[in-house]
């Protein structure tokens, strides 16, 4: 099987998982998830972290970065063409609906100092032992993280999401660590 077609039978499996899985399921792993975040030195350490406002499907962090506002520096991606232009976020209330993915994103100001970075926090379809991660298929972050050349990169993902093996490229960029749902390496 090549690589894209792996990709895409990967995603389709992954789907009707997330079909299955419960809000409260979504809300303990996402809880889960921000504790496991919290608990990390690079965490801790980091004072601008890039981070993501959730599709519905995802793992949510918005009340990790809500809490931390003001104590650390947050970025959130914004769609613009086919990549993201990363903003500041300054709170929910100056934000507004996406065009793209109906999603809130920040008005803040846009931020180009990429080497400032310190801790980025991804999302992903799957991921493998080897922090490999399969992301949506447009290539969002594919061509962001090799800009982010001082932040620890960080996927996180529910625990149904992590499998033996994700179908990679040379441009997929493996991850620091990952945190899921019932666990973390």
């Amino acid at each position: 099987m090549d690589v894209i077609h792996g990709k895409r039978e990967l995603r389709k499996a992954i789907a009707q998982m997330k079909l299955q899985m419960t809000e409260l399921q979504r809300q303990e792993e996402s809880l889960f998830v921000q504790q496991q975040i919290e608990a990390t030195e690079r965490f801790s350490n980091a004072q601008v972290v890039l981070a993501y406002w959730a599709l519905g499907d995802e793992v949510t962090l918005s009340p990790l970065i809500e809490n931390w506002l003001g104590k650390k520096q947050f970025l959130l991606p914004v769609v613009v063409g086919n990549s993201l232009e990363l903003r500041c976020h300054t709170g929910v209330a100056s934000m507004v609906q996406s065009r793209h993915y109906g999603i809130l994103e920040p008005t803040g100001s846009l931020f180009l100092e990429y080497e400032k970075i310190d801790l980025v926090i991804v999302p992903g379809v799957a991921f493998d032992a080897g922090k490999r991660r399969l992301g949506r298929g447009k290539g969002y972050y594919d061509r962001l993280l090799p800009l982010l050349i001082n932040a620890y990169k960080m996927g996180v993902c529910f625990s149904f999401q992590m499998v033996d093996f994700v179908p990679h490229d040379h441009y997929d960029h493996p991850m620091d660590k990952v945190i899921t749902g019932n666990s973390s390496f």
